[in-house]
């Protein structure tokens, strides 16, 4: 559930059965990926390890990538490039609403609205408009074959259900107009939550710090004399695993002496 193994056993058993499906030859020491959420705890991660070496996986190195990175890299995101981006994953359940920055994850939220919650809408608004119950897989194609918040069509699609009063089987008619209001709900939540982290991170919390390109290209410097300056402790700078990061106090503090140093340049004969 949201990522997180509640029956060991049996997620074990799906995951050899799909292995086995696709190849019978993973060699000596496969390796295997599991996209995981970025709050689990060290028990809840445990559990996949536990899963990976069994069986014919034993002696598997296994590796956890973060689901906002590994949602980055599927749309091709430059995760090493990127300055801030935002990804917005709707699952079957819940949605994870992320922001990454600099190969980070920098802020990630789980929103218990998905697929599943719109399915259970357009159902329950059916039985109270139409009083018909349809079930959930009818729900999901109509879902798909009629939702469009973006524009006002009038579509419709005749499906099976359940009679409210009898009991009996019966045929009715779904539009698009229905579909569209139960699912405008789970969308405006969607919606809020995603602006008020736009609104939250509007305060350039994210461009606080600066890194070697952004100051080599404010500075009209190259990377060397950016070296130098941080050699001699003229910038000061902060360093989080093998890049150096600034902050904008510091870049303005050093552009007079920059100013000088090139006047200084210019007027030698």
């Amino acid at each position: 559930s949201n990522g997180r193994i509640a029956n060991v056993l049996m997620v074990e058993a799906v995951l050899h059965t799909l292995l086995h499906r696709c190849t019978r030859h993973m060699g000596y020491r496969p390796e295997l990926y599991f996209s995981v959420p970025c709050d689990m705890t060290e028990i809840e991660r445990r559990s996949y390890y536990t899963i990976a070496h069994k069986g014919a996986l034993k002696n598997c190195r296994m590796y956890l990538v973060d689901k906002p990175i590994a949602d980055a890299l599927a749309l091709g995101i430059p995760i090493n490039r990127t300055k801030g981006s935002m990804i917005v994953n709707i699952g079957a359940q819940s949605t994870e609403i992320s922001v990454i920055a600099n190969t980070r994850v920098i802020f990630s939220r789980i929103i218990q609205v998905g697929g599943k919650q719109f399915n259970e809408s357009i159902c329950n608004l059916n039985r109270r408009k139409n009083n018909f119950q349809i079930g959930s897989k009818t729900a999901k194609r109509v879902k798909i074959a009629l939702a469009d918040l973006g524009t006002d069509k009038k579509e419709a699609r005749k499906v099976r259900g359940v009679d409210g009063a009898s009991g009996l089987p019966m045929e009715g008619i779904i539009t698009s107009s229905l579909v569209n209001e139960a699912l405008l709900s789970g969308v405006e939540t969607l919606t809020g939550k995603v602006g008020a982290l736009c609104r939250r991170c509007s305060d350039k919390r994210m461009q606080k710090w600066l890194d070697g390109e952004d100051v080599c290209r404010l500075l009209r410097i190259s990377p060397r004399t950016l070296q130098t300056l941080r050699d001699n402790r003229i910038i000061g700078c902060t360093q989080v695993n093998r890049k150096f990061y600034y902050k904008p106090e510091e870049v303005e503090r050093v552009l007079p002496v920059i100013g000088r140093f090139r006047t200084e340049r210019d007027n030698i004969p």
